[in-house]
């Protein structure tokens, strides 16, 4: 029998901000430990939050094994790494300090706006160690801030929205990036044309990226239910395009360098789609072990569930320009707001746009009339794919722009 302890701690300042006014702050400080027991081919399981005996959940754990709960590969062992954070956030007093600031800043530059929603602080720490040499952390620091920006002649719920996730912070660079998008949104184009654009996703978009996600997953693909299935080793999409599975630190993840298993790889990278070719889909321990494809390190599920695969997090290299040298003098479209959108299951795509704005490169033109964007996977990631950036859209975010051309109409 083997035991492996697995061990998660929130501390979070989040500060709820309501007509552009700090209305609560709330502090949290949260430890979850789940202990997993192994025994031929089972996993038991037991879970707590905030200070517990592990001995009393080994025990539960030992006694869920009579449940019979299929696990048939061996856990985790061997090995040992452990990542700590570069810098130190603001402390607490710091913080909510320069949020105050901040949002006298917001106010003072954009009078017709109000702004609300949440301004957070995390550290995460999570740790991972067995009885067998398994023996894993990494603490993670991070702010989400995530503003909904409301116009005073307006009556929707909200009109616009900026949000970043990542360790570095900046206020001058932050409240100059939300008056572009002030700024953008006072100026309608209403004379639009409707045609064929570049369109600018956020690289980590899953709205772009939906019909990746699905037919990628291990299970799916293996079972003959993706448009990818029998396809390993073919050339697919555009030679510039590749699709990643990452836990890398350096592409900034709330998540930790392994996934729930204990399973990380060498350079927290494995390709799914590289320079156009498939290669595999994602996978957690089981689904490798089934279907013979290389573990991705894809096990997920909440810290006190059995593994199975999780949404991976996904990277779209850059190709190595800038968002202006890719458009070459074009102007593209920027989303910010889309929902409702989705793939068919032959893979065409389309989505309402309900904010965009005109980019030329440098800056947000102005606000666009609400849009609907529709092409075909396979256009979309071939001919019509223009390449990665290599700068952000917002200087402290750590994502890229996927650029892609796409029919663009306006919604009436």
């Amino acid at each position: 029998m083997i035991r492996d302890i697995l061990k998660n701690q929130i501390q979070e300042i989040a500060i709820n901000v309501q007509q552009s006014e700090i209305e609560s702050i709330r502090k949290k400080d949260i430890a979850k430990t789940a202990i997993r027991v192994y025994d031929q081919d089972c996993i038991g399981i037991a879970s707590g939050i905030g200070k517990i005996q592990e001995e009393i959940l080994t025990k539960k754990a030992k006694e869920a094994l009579d449940l019979h709960i299929s696990y048939p590969v061996p856990p985790e062992s061997n090995h040992t790494k452990t990542i700590q954070p570069d810098q130190l956030l603001l402390s607490e007093e710091e913080f909510l300090h320069e949020m105050r600031e901040l949002l006298n800043v917001l106010r003072q530059q954009n009078p017709q706006f109000t702004f609300s929603n949440k301004l957070i602080q995390q550290r995460a720490s999570h740790s991972l160690n067995n009885d067998v040499g398994l023996s894993l952390s990494h603490a993670i620091e991070f702010y989400r801030i995530s503003l909904l920006i409301n116009h005073q002649d307006s009556s929707n719920l909200f009109d616009a929205a900026m949000g970043y996730q990542s360790n570095q912070y900046n206020r001058t660079l932050l409240t100059d990036y939300i008056h572009e998008i002030c700024t953008a949104y006072n100026n309608p184009i209403p004379d639009f044309q409707e045609g064929n654009y570049p369109i600018l996703f956020d690289s980590s978009d899953q709205t772009y990226l939906g019909k990746l996600y699905h037919d990628l997953h291990g299970h799916i693909f293996a079972t003959g239910s993706s448009l990818f299935s029998n396809r390993l080793g073919e050339s697919i999409f555009n030679p510039l395009f590749s699709f990643f599975v990452t836990r890398s630190p350096k592409h900034f993840s709330s998540q930790p360098f392994f996934d729930l298993e204990g399973v990380f790889t060498e350079d927290f990278l494995v390709p799914l789609i590289q320079n156009g070719i498939m290669q595999t889909p994602y996978t957690d321990k089981k689904t490798a072990h089934k279907y013979q494809y290389p573990n991705t390190a894809c096990g997920g599920g909440s810290y006190d569930s059995v593994p199975t695969i999780g949404i991976p997090q996904a990277y779209v290299p850059s190709t190595g320009k800038t968002t202006k040298e890719i458009l070459q003098g074009e102007k593209g479209i920027v989303i910010v707001i889309a929902s409702g959108g989705d793939f068919t299951p032959d893979g065409h795509f389309a989505t309402p746009v309900q904010l965009a704005f005109l980019y030329d490169g440098n800056h947000l033109v102005g606000r666009l009339p609400q849009l609907s964007l529709s092409s075909e996977l396979y256009t979309m990631f071939g001919d019509h794919f223009m390449g990665v950036s290599s700068n952000p859209l917002f200087p402290l975010d750590d994502s890229r722009q996927t650029i892609l051309r796409m029919n663009v109409k306006k919604i009436d």
